[in-house]
């Protein structure tokens, strides 16, 4: 295979590994994933360690596919736990008080809304 093939075959690759999704974290796990030298780090890498890796990208390509598939999970993650926050900041509760035995115990009183 030639270098141009073997450029296009890793490009959509290195399309999965750019955007929002990838963090620090997962450049990191990619870096030795590829087996970059030890002091390649995210702060000096270079498009150029990329270019040199592309015959190993080529070959751990389920890797990176399941790193990019882990990093964008992760991006919906956070994304639910910033909704839920912003939701917890607003929410109030109608409270009701249950008595059962001379004890009062606040129970949600429109407990299915918060549960929707």
């Amino acid at each position: 295979m030639g270098e141009i093939d073997s450029f296009g075959k890793a490009w959509p690759l290195l399309k999965l590994c750019v955007g929002e999704s990838f963090e620090r974290e997962h450049w990191r796990r990619l870096i030795t994933l590829l087996d970059m030298p030890k002091e390649v780090t995210l702060d000096n890498m270079k498009f150029k360690h990329l270019v040199d890796a592309v015959p190993l990208m080529l070959k751990k390509a389920k890797d990176i596919k399941e790193l990019s598939d882990k990093a964008q999970g992760e991006v919906t993650i956070r994304e639910a736990i910033r909704e839920l926050r912003a939701w917890c900041d607003t929410a109030e509760f109608v409270l009701t008080d249950y008595e059962n035995i001379g004890r009062k115990t606040p129970l949600i009183k429109e407990w299915k809304e918060v549960m929707t």
